[in-house]
């Protein structure tokens, strides 16, 4: 298969009930309707509890290993996955690493790290780990085919990190683009060169853009870019690299800035589809 949208409604590791699962829901009825995609069963039980350090593990796990068996039948050479909070996506990124055989650079945009363990997580809410999952180095590093290599990654926009992050990111020389520097779009596509991958994932949470902008995510944090900023930014990503993934991730329903939502949409299925392109 060339190219797939795939549905992955996984909440659990946001802890806070399925808010985003809703969020992928409204946006397959309203933009996915004519368009084929595929999906996973995603649970929608809310009686959950902490095993192995990590919140509500039993149903990730599940999902986990169906988002795997999905993607390893399909066998796609690009990838769209919207879905629902951030480790959903661990599945889709492992899958295009291995398939590229580790020549792949991961552009996370992000106002949190995402890179910590069940025992360094305060929370204990798998949302906050998938980074370090994907690079093979905490629970469920096991079911990564090809783990990713520190020099593989690149941060972009973070600005509520923990202290366990902060310091692992520092000790690992992993590249780290604030959203507050000079020129964060420049400063991202000059680390994407300098990687020299050939193929690159975009992990796209809605929660990089400052909230004034767009509210309408689990987790907003102040400071962000503008949204026009975060649109432009993924314009030039699109125009200078090869865009083999994307994971557009944590849009919870609401009515603040649908504008830009449809335009966010537009630019995703332009990657899947170019007929969809403004």
């Amino acid at each position: 298969m060339d190219k797939l949208i795939f549905l992955n409604g996984q909440w659990q590791g946001g802890g806070l009930g399925p808010v985003t699962l809703y969020g992928v829901r409204e946006i397959e009825r309203d933009f996915l309707a004519d368009l084929p995609h595929e999906t996973i069963p995603i649970s929608e039980d809310t009686d959950l509890s902490v095993e192995e350090g990590v919140f509500g593990l039993s149903p990730i796990l599940k999902q986990f290993d169906d988002a795997r068996r999905l993607l390893a039948e399909k066998r796609p050479e690009r990838l769209l996955t919207i879905g629902a909070d951030c480790d959903g996506d661990i599945a889709s990124i492992a899958y295009l690493n291995a398939r590229y055989e580790g020549d792949l650079t991961l552009v996370w945009m992000d106002a949190h790290g995402d890179i910590n363990t069940p025992e360094e997580s305060s929370t204990h809410l798998f949302y906050g780990m998938p980074i370090r999952v994907l690079l093979g180095d905490t629970i469920c590093s096991e079911r990564i085919e090809r783990p990713l290599g520190t020099e593989q990654v690149i941060q972009f926009g973070g600005r509520d990190l923990d202290p366990p992050e902060q310091r692992y990111y520092q000790e690992k020389k992993i590249t780290l683009i604030d959203a507050a520097s000079g020129d964060p779009a420049d400063a991202l596509y000059e680390a994407v060169r300098q990687k020299g991958k050939r193929h690159i994932y975009v992990h796209f949470d809605l929660d990089v853009i400052d909230p004034k902008d767009f509210p309408d995510t689990r987790i907003p944090v102040e400071g962000g870019l503008p949204a026009e900023a975060v649109y432009q930014t993924l314009l030039g990503l699109k125009e200078n690299f090869d865009i083999v993934g994307m994971g557009f991730y944590e849009y919870k329903p609401g009515e603040a800035n649908r504008p830009f939502l449809e335009k966010m949409m537009r630019f995703c299925l332009s990657l899947w589809d170019a007929s969809t392109a403004e």
